[in-house]
């Protein structure tokens, strides 16, 4: 074991610090459950139009599909793109064909232009498709462990 004064449990949706404190504390309730959202994240240049620091939501970032683009450090963007379940993307990005998912998001992208179709379309098909979770947590913090957690360890997570 390591000694520490406090500990930031910032470690995703299944957090091991959220699961110690449900061992330390018999009042503590936690549920982590599904949104049944499917995604894909992406970092591209950082397009002309788009600010080094803005955050995007981005309702309709393709059809069918809600998207958020976060800033990343060295002029780069993560963009995550993602369905609902029960209205699963179009065909075209369901594609292992690079070239085929690179002209559906030329076509499709309205918010911004990107630097490079071929490059979003390699990350795209080179990667499954990642589900989303929700946690809800009666607290986020033990004076009994000296823990707090945060970020997707606390929260919910989305595309």
């Amino acid at each position: 074991y390591i000694d520490y004064d406090v500990l930031l449990g910032c470690d995703g949706i299944r957090s091991v610090v959220r699961g110690a404190m449900v061992l330390a504390h018999r009042d503590f309730e936690c549920k982590v459950s599904d949104i049944f959202t499917k995604f894909k994240a992406t970092h591209i240049e950082l397009p002309k139009n788009v600010g080094p620091n803005a955050f995007s939501l981005l309702p309709t970032i393709l059809p069918k599909m809600l998207g958020i683009a976060l800033p990343e450090k060295g002029g780069f963007l993560n963009v995550s793109a993602g369905y609902t379940l029960n209205e699963p993307c179009d065909e075209e990005l369901m594609s292992d064909d690079p070239a085929v998912v690179a002209k559906y998001v030329k076509e499709n992208l309205k918010c911004f232009e990107l630097v490079d179709y071929d490059d979003f379309a390699q990350q795209w098909v080179n990667q499954g498709w990642n589900t989303t979770g929700q946690v809800h947590c009666n607290y986020y913090h033990s004076d009994k462990l000296n823990a707090i957690i945060m970020g997707d360890a606390a929260h919910a997570t989305s595309p």
